[in-house]
């Protein structure tokens, strides 16, 4: 939850980012817990991270991700992978 809070604060997100390996089970119906691998690039660094992320959700099927990272002056951090129902 902290990390949503930091994102709606500053939200960027990349189109260029890469999101690799991505992979989610559903526990219980409503429990799913995703992981994925991203690349990007922002500021001229490259970024290559993993990321976790769990949520409740009712849905059946795919997920499509999107990148987004704190906007800041501070270096930049992939704190989430955001989830938009379409195809992962």
């Amino acid at each position: 939850m902290i990390r949503d809070f930091q994102i709606s604060q500053n939200p960027l997100t990349l189109e260029n980012g890469d999101v690799q390996n991505g992979r989610c089970t559903t526990r219980r119906a409503v429990f799913t817990d995703c992981e994925a691998r991203l690349v990007y690039s922002y500021g001229g660094r490259d970024y290559d991270t993993e990321v976790e992320v769990m949520f409740v959700d009712f849905h059946t099927g795919d997920y499509e991700t999107g990148l987004v990272i704190v906007s800041s002056a501070k270096a930049p951090r992939v704190l989430r992978c955001a989830k938009e129902v379409v195809a992962f």
